[in-house]
């Protein structure tokens, strides 16, 4: 069906996002949310003009530069299998589903399907007699990310007391507020690799309508029930693909990957590279608990929509975030005997 207006077309999205939201899309019901939210004029000359600004918006690039350092890594055993968690399985495969479902890119697969491919190059003539439908710009160019600084000052990669023996934190059967961290990174790692910026890859490494990853929102922006009295101080990417050894990006604003590039690089604290084993060995999150401060580590994996790009394995991981919150109102340790005790809460919990 062509509707003849974009009255209907915010709606349309709109519905579309309501459908995700309870678990019900599809890719056909993706693909059928994108046909109702194309529009045309109804007048041959605009909808040429209007189709080919919207194309020249979105040509698909190329990504080889972009990835190239990947090509210099050992090539993983296929034959092995990735070690993941249940919850990380679950979290791979809710990436995928979401992927698959997304409104932009059955918008973006439609425009470059060898229907309109056929359209432009008709030079306007096949307007009239072809079933060709024209997308709301709204809908298929995104905006430009808001650069988002932290709330305060980068502090020392160190907290002030060394934590030792990191907790692991990914069973739904952990207790508030370990549930909220966890909650916290999987919303973090899902705005990083949103599948609505990921754009359409034409062929392996070639994608129109692509976004690089980034943090959009601000993880204190979250509603956190049980961590009102925290921050969120720091949250730093690990990079693992493009270094011999992991390196964490040092940034006075939120990660994102378009402008890391120019950013120092610093090693691994010790909780880092114990936490990045963990994670190796198929954790999906590692916390670490003091009286003012909370160190989590969390896990950036492949789904099967990132294999088109990068030269991975699905559940491979990709990155990390490292995360410190603070505690707001800092509380003084208790003291024996005119010596701080330490407050360190170490716990460890299967998947």
């Amino acid at each position: 069906m062509i509707f003849k207006t974009r009255k209907l077309t915010v709606v349309s999205i709109v519905l579309a996002g309501i459908a995700l939201a309870v678990g019900l899309p599809t890719i056909r019901a993706a693909r059928e949310a994108a046909r109702r939210a194309l529009v045309r004029n109804g007048d041959p000359v605009k909808d040429m003009a209007l189709l080919r600004s919207i194309l020249d918006e979105l040509p698909v690039i190329s990504l080889e530069d972009r990835l190239a350092y990947e090509t210099q890594r050992p090539i993983s055993d296929d034959a092995k299998p990735v070690p993941m968690s249940r919850r990380s399985e679950r979290l791979v495969r809710q990436s995928e589903e979401a992927w698959a479902a997304a409104p932009r890119l059955a918008m973006l697969r439609e425009l470059h399907s060898a229907e309109y491919i056929e359209f432009v190059e008709a030079n306007g003539f096949g307007v009239g007699r072809m079933r060709v439908t024209i997308p709301d710009r709204s809908a298929v160019i995104l905006p430009e990310l808001a650069w988002i600084p932290p709330p305060r000052t980068i502090i020392p990669a160190e907290p002030p007391t060394a934590m030792q023996n990191p907790t692991s934190v990914i069973s739904d059967a952990e207790p508030f507020p370990d549930l909220e961290l966890a909650h916290l990174h999987q919303q973090g790692a899902g705005d990083f690799v949103d599948p609505n910026r990921l754009g359409f890859v034409t062929k392996p490494r070639r994608v129109s309508g692509f976004q690089s990853h980034a943090l959009s929102r601000d993880p204190n922006s979250m509603t956190l029930e049980h961590l009102a009295e925290w921050q969120v101080s720091r949250t730093e990417l690990v990079g693992l693909l493009k270094f011999a050894e992991p390196r964490v990006y040092e940034s006075h604003v939120l990660p994102r990957m378009d402008y890391l590039n120019s950013n120092s690089t610093r090693q691994l604290d010790t909780f880092e590279q114990e936490s990045l084993r963990q994670l190796r060995g198929g954790e999906e999150i590692v916390i670490e608990h003091e009286l003012n401060h909370i160190r989590m580590v969390g896990a950036i994996r492949a789904a099967k929509q990132c294999l088109d790009c990068h030269s991975v394995r699905r559940g491979e991981l990709l990155g990390a975030f490292s995360y410190l919150l603070d505690r707001k109102q800092p509380i003084p340790p208790p003291k024996v005997e005119g010596k701080p005790v330490s407050m360190t809460r170490k716990r460890s919990q299967d998947s």
